[in-house]
């Protein structure tokens, strides 16, 4: 279904958008990844190498990283375990530049939570 907005574009209705992305989910082309405050960002997972994510905790902003070190290490933790992943995520939490940056300046957007 598509709305028509005020400005006279057609934009999809939020159920739309929301059944599409469960079906993208499910047929394996998007990830959820689910943010602190209860939200949940999207992002594309079909021909993608698996990343983690550092998440700035005062603005959200979300950097994506690749490091086969810590894979390596990650796969060893596993194999001395003896245990079977079925998947996993990793995420980092702090203050990302521009956030610490005005933390230390005390303007007091850089807050972590």
């Amino acid at each position: 279904m598509l709305l028509a907005r005020a400005d006279g574009r057609r934009v999809p209705a939020r159920a739309t958008v929301y059944r599409t992305l469960k079906l993208l989910r499910s047929a394996g082309l998007a990830d959820a990844v689910n943010l602190d405050d209860g939200a949940t960002r999207f992002e594309r997972a079909a021909d993608r190498p698996h990343h983690d994510h550092l998440r700035c905790t005062a603005c959200g902003s979300l950097v994506e990283f690749v490091d086969e070190r810590i894979e390596r290490l990650q796969q060893a933790i596993v194999r001395k375990h003896g245990f079977i992943p079925t998947g996993h995520r990793m995420e980092i939490f702090g203050l990302c530049p521009r956030c610490a940056r005005r933390r230390r300046a005390g303007t007091g957007k850089g807050r972590s939570s």
